[in-house]
């Protein structure tokens, strides 16, 4: 007999009940996003300023984020030149009025659509290259102001830089249109590597409605030879692909069975991101082909890749400046852009290493949580990163699920909500010689931390309440954890109820039994394990969770009902309150 979560899972389904109380439960778990420290009325919301064409898709996108109207008529958009001088500006028509939650577009309505003020030279104001915009009040007065590749800043630092800026390159392809847009509409913490990252554009939407893919993400990559994950991911100019590993010249993962390529087989750099909702919580799980040392590089090529977690990258996958890398590939002109937290890995003739990095928010002020760990051949290797709050957990190597192998943990890092990312970046000297990061039964996902709570009330045996408590937390791979029953009739006999979902408070009266015994069950046929209670009234049920990362934020609802044949009611019951467990890590 499969495990108890097992046979919860396929009960549920059958009932037809799973999706639809798991998202519910999802949702109560969930906090609403606040809207950051700044207490800008207006902020920029979403901008292009690069695409691959003739610079005719230039936009920004204003966003009234209070609770009222805000008249930004004679408001200006300046623009900056991060090298020289000479950008233009743009005055707010007359009659402009944003009211709550209200989007207005000022661009090119000839290349961006729902473009409510047209300027067909915004190209002027926002201009490929280190560049900076202000929101400005008819005063001067500065509202609100992002930069942009601000690695390559020569100018003197703006009073108006928030944060870092953004030290990357957005790229707008005209084939996949995609913005800097914030993490959350209207969220603003004065840190512009903080509030913005690469996704879907919509201009004069909601950031939310350009993504398409959902937060828990899964692959194996067994479909058609040349799939791409396109659908869930935006990309800079090549999407994920699945290859067939024997083509490739590498063994089948541990999965089996076709893989994924990660890279622009042209050359350069490419980043993928996925099109999902920004999150602080987040769990990433792979197999992934590491390479080793390559001593049939040349003495200053390089191979690096990432993968980040809440945060984004620029669109060319360039890499930190770990290790010594830029002066060893003689190259000093990358704009790194990665944020948030991640893997990230270089490959040279004679080392390979991979590390565990806070990136912060961008920029040359990322810290080494772990690392370097040094990779001495090419191989699979399972990965994992957990990151919850202020603390990381990393796994290099072990049991794909389980929160084991090279274990790491760091704590005080880098929290902002964001996306997640791969990226990949290289500078081989024969054009060709690149080799592409090569990843498997790929997980993303939405994390939580463990716990079980208890709600409701009881009602009494002729003993007294019965008791239901867990016994330890519900952590993925603790195959030990259980519900105790205690204060039961001493050689009686109960049942634990379990259902997917949460307690349905404020539950529902027992037909038959006392008043005020009530079920707290969605469910009470999704799964049912009897006890016979010893003769000290006690019981226990074995709940293992698997090494699962899939099961991750799964609610689990229980409640123990305790027979008891000297009750005067014809259904002779006494109940404990219900415990919510949520599987975690």
């Amino acid at each position: 007999m499969r495990p108890l979560l097992y046979r919860l899972i396929k009960e549920s389904h059958s009932q037809g009940n799973f999706k639809t109380m798991l998202t519910a439960s999802l949702l109560l778990v969930s906090a609403l996003t606040p809207q950051g420290p700044s207490t800008a009325a207006v902020v920029i919301n979403e901008f292009s300023y690069d695409d691959s064409g003739a610079n005719d898709r230039v936009f920004v996108e204003l966003y009234n984020r209070t609770t009222g109207p805000v008249d930004i008529s004679g408001w200006i958009l300046q623009g900056y030149d991060g090298t020289t001088t000479g950008n233009g500006s743009v005055t707010i028509q007359p009659a402009t009025i944003l009211m709550p939650g209200e989007f207005f577009v000022v661009g090119q309505a000839a290349g961006v659509p729902n473009v409510d003020q047209d300027v067909p030279n915004m190209n002027t104001v926002l201009e490929t290259g280190p560049d900076g915009l202000t929101l400005e009040l008819p005063s001067g007065a500065v509202v609100d102001a992002v930069a942009w590749e601000y690695a390559g800043w020569s100018n003197p630092v703006p009073p108006w830089l928030e944060g870092d800026g953004l030290f990357g390159d957005t790229l707008n392809a005209d084939s996949n249109p995609q913005s800097a847009s914030r993490v959350f509409d209207g969220y603003d913490s004065d840190s512009n590597g903080c509030d913005f990252r690469v996704a879907r554009w919509s201009p004069g939407e909601a950031n939310e409605d350009a993504h398409s893919s959902d937060t828990n993400y899964a692959n194996t990559f067994d479909d058609t030879v040349g799939s791409t994950v396109a659908a869930d991911f935006n990309y800079s100019f090549v999407p994920g692909t699945t290859f067939d590993p024997a083509t490739l010249g590498i063994p089948a993962s541990p999965q089996g069975g076709n893989v994924s390529t990660w890279y622009d087989p042209t050359g350069g750099g490419n980043a993928n991101f996925l099109s999902s909702e920004s999150r602080l919580d987040w769990i990433v799980e792979c197999y992934a082909y590491l390479r080793g040392p390559t001593p049939s590089m040349d003495s200053n090529d390089i191979e690096t890749w990432a993968i980040g977690l809440r945060g984004s990258t620029d669109s060319f996958g360039e890499p930190i400046d770990i290790g010594g890398l830029y002066s060893y590939a003689g190259f000093s002109g990358w704009d790194p852009g990665a944020t948030g937290i991640g893997y990230f890995m270089d490959v040279r003739q004679n080392n390979s290493n991979i590390y565990l990095v806070d990136f912060g928010d961008g920029g040359n002020d990322f810290n080494i949580l772990v690392g370097p760990i040094s990779i001495l051949a090419d191989g699979w290797v399972r990965l994992r990163l957990s990151v919850i709050g202020d603390t990381v957990v990393c796994n290099v190597g072990g049991n794909y699920g389980c929160d084991d192998g090279n274990r790491f943990t760091a704590n005080g890092i880098t929290t902002n909500a964001g996306g997640v990312y791969i990226q990949y970046r290289e500078n081989v000297s024969t054009v060709g010689a690149h080799r592409p990061l090569v990843l498997d039964a790929l997980r993303f996902g939405a994390n939580f931390s463990a716990s079980a709570l208890a709600v409701g009330t009881g009602s009494p045996t002729s003993v007294g309440i019965p008791v239901l408590t867990p016994v330890g937390l519900p952590t993925i791979g603790n195959i030990n954890y259980a519900l105790a029953g205690t204060n039961l009739v001493p050689n009686s006999f109960s049942v634990t109820l379990l259902n997917i979902g949460v307690a349905a408070l404020p539950g529902v009266q027992i037909p038959g039994a006392q008043t005020g015994a009530l079920l707290y069950m969605n469910n009470v046929g999704a799964a049912t394990h009897f006890n016979l209670n010893g003769a000290n009234g006690m019981t226990t049920t074995a709940f293992p969770i698997p090494c699962t990362t899939k099961f991750t934020g799964m609610p689990v609802a229980s409640q123990l009902i305790d027979f008891d044949l000297s009750l005067p009611d014809a259904i002779p019951v006494g109940t404990s309150v219900a415990i919510n467990s949520l599987i975690g890590n």
